[in-house]
C-alpha cells in the first residue's frame, strides 16, 4: 500500500517537472516578442537642380541651394566628393557653404547628396561650373622696338589673368610665364620683329569661361637704317646704307624710275617706296628689301598723269604717306591732293580721291596722330 502511494508521488513530481519546463518554455517566447522592429530604411536622395549652377573662377565664398527629393536631416552635400557643411530645409531643399578655395580655378565639379544607412546612399550627380574670366590688357612694356632687333620679353599688364593664360601674337601663340593675375609676360622673337608694322597682341584664357582679350598695339618702328637719293636728271632713285655708328653712307645701288623723278616717299615701316615721275605723272611702286634696304619694282607704274587719276597737270611736286603707313598723299600743279590707299600687304595703290588746293600746292604735311594734312601753296601764300 505505502509502495503504490509512492509511485503515485513520483509521478506526480514527475508531472510537476514537465508542466514547470513548459510553463518556461512559454515564458521565454513572451520575452523575445517584446524587441523593438528594425529601423526604417533611409531613401535614396535626388537632385533636380542647383543653384547657383555656376561661378567666375577666384571668386568670394557663397551659398549653395540644392533642390530635389528625399532628402533628410542627416543628408550632406558633396563637392567632388567631399562633404561641405550642409543646412536642412525640408525634404526638397538643403543649402550647403562653398568655400573661396573650391573655386580658385576653373573647371567643372559633380555636387551629390548623400544619405546615410541604413538605406540611403548616393544622389545622382549635378554639375556645378567654374568659369575662367576673360583677361583684359592694360598696357604693354615695352610698347614698341626697332625693325631688325632681337628676341625680347614683353611683358602685359592687365587684369584676370590665369596661369594657363596664353599671350597671342597676331593671333598666334608666343612662350608665356604667369607672374600675377595681373600680369603675364612672353618671349617674342627676332622673327616677330624683322620687317616694320604693328602687331595686335592679345591673352587667350581656355574654357570654360575665358576667351581673348581686348587687342593692344604693338609697334615695330623702322629704324632710318637706310637712305635713298632721286636723281631727276639719271632718271634713278639710289639706295644708301646708313652707318648705325659713324651715320656714314655707302652705296648699294640703284632703281629706275621713270624719265625725271621729282619727289620721293617711305612707308614708315621700311616697306614700300613709292617714287612720283614729272613728265608723265606716273607714280612708281617699289618693295624694300630689309637686309639691304635695295629697291624692288611691285609692279608697272600707276598711271596718275594725263588721262590718269589726277586728270590735268599732274606732276608729283611732294609725296608723303601717313604714319599709319595705310594712306599716300601726293600734291600737283592741279592745285589738288591726291589720296591713293596702299595696300599693306603688296604695297600696290588704289586710288580713294582728290580734296582741291589753294594755287600750286609746293609742299605738304601730316601731323603724328594721322588727323591732318597741312598744304603750302607757292603762288597764293594760303595754307
Amino acid at each position: 500500500m505505502c509502495r503504490k502511494n509512492r509511485k503515485t508521488r513520483v509521478r506526480g513530481v514527475l508531472i510537476s517537472v514537465i508542466l514547470a519546463a513548459a510553463s518556461y518554455g512559454c515564458g521565454g517566447g513572451s520575452s523575445a516578442s517584446s524587441n523593438p522592429p528594425p529601423p526604417t530604411p533611409n531613401p535614396i536622395p535626388a537632385i533636380t537642380s542647383i543653384s547657383p549652377s555656376s561661378a567666375t573662377a577666384g571668386g568670394a565664398a557663397f551659398t549653395l541651394t540644392v533642390n530635389g527629393s528625399n532628402f533628410i536631416s542627416s543628408s550632406t552635400v558633396q563637392w567632388n566628393g567631399s562633404i561641405r557643411t550642409t543646412t536642412f530645409s525640408s525634404s526638397t531643399v538643403l543649402t550647403a557653404q562653398i568655400s573661396a578655395s573650391d573655386i580658385a580655378a576653373g573647371g567643372n565639379v559633380p555636387i551629390t547628396v548623400v544619405n546615410p544607412a541604413p538605406g540611403g546612399g548616393s544622389s545622382n550627380s549635378s554639375t556645378f561650373t567654374i568659369n575662367n574670366p576673360t583677361p583684359a590688357i592694360g598696357g604693354l612694356s615695352p610698347a614698341t622696338t626697332v625693325v631688325g632687333g632681337p628676341a625680347f620679353t614683353l611683358t602685359v599688364n592687365g587684369s584676370n589673368f590665369l596661369s594657363s593664360s596664353v599671350v597671342q601674337w597676331n593671333g598666334s601663340n608666343r612662350p608665356t610665364a604667369f607672374a600675377s593675375s595681373n600680369q603675364v609676360t612672353a618671349q617674342i622673337p627676332a622673327s616677330d620683329i624683322a620687317a616694320g608694322g604693328k602687331a595686335a597682341i592679345t591673352v587667350f584664357t581656355l574654357a570654360p569661361g575665358g576667351g581673348s582679350s581686348n587687342s593692344s598695339t604693338f609697334t615695330v618702328l623702322f629704324l632710318p637704317r637706310f637712305a635713298y637719293v632721286v636723281d631727276i636728271n639719271s632718271g634713278t632713285i639710289s639706295s644708301l646704307t646708313v652707318n648705325a655708328t659713324t651715320g656714314q653712307l655707302r652705296h648699294n645701288g640703284y632703281a629706275l624710275a621713270g624719265e625725271s623723278p621729282t619727289a620721293l616717299a617711305i612707308d614708315p615701316f621700311g616697306k614700300f617706296a613709292y617714287a612720283g615721275e614729272e613728265v608723265s605723272g606716273d607714280i612708281f611702286m617699289y618693295s624694300i628689301s630689309t637686309k639691304d634696304g635695295t629697291l624692288t619694282s611691285i609692279g608697272p607704274p600707276l598711271a596718275a598723269g594725263i588721262g590718269g587719276v589726277g586728270v590735268g597737270s599732274f606732276s608729283p611736286i611732294s609725296m608723303m604717306v601717313d604714319p599709319s603707313g595705310r594712306f599716300l598723299y601726293v600734291t600737283s600743279p592741279s592745285n589738288k591732293v591726291s589720296t591713293f590707299t596702299i595696300n599693306a600687304t603688296t604695297g600696290n595703290l588704289a586710288p580713294s580721291g582728290m580734296v582741291s588746293t589753294g594755287s600750286d600746292p609746293f609742299s605738304a604735311a601730316i601731323d603724328a596722330s594721322g588727323r591732318f594734312l597741312y598744304v603750302g601753296n607757292e603762288l597764293d601764300n594760303k595754307r
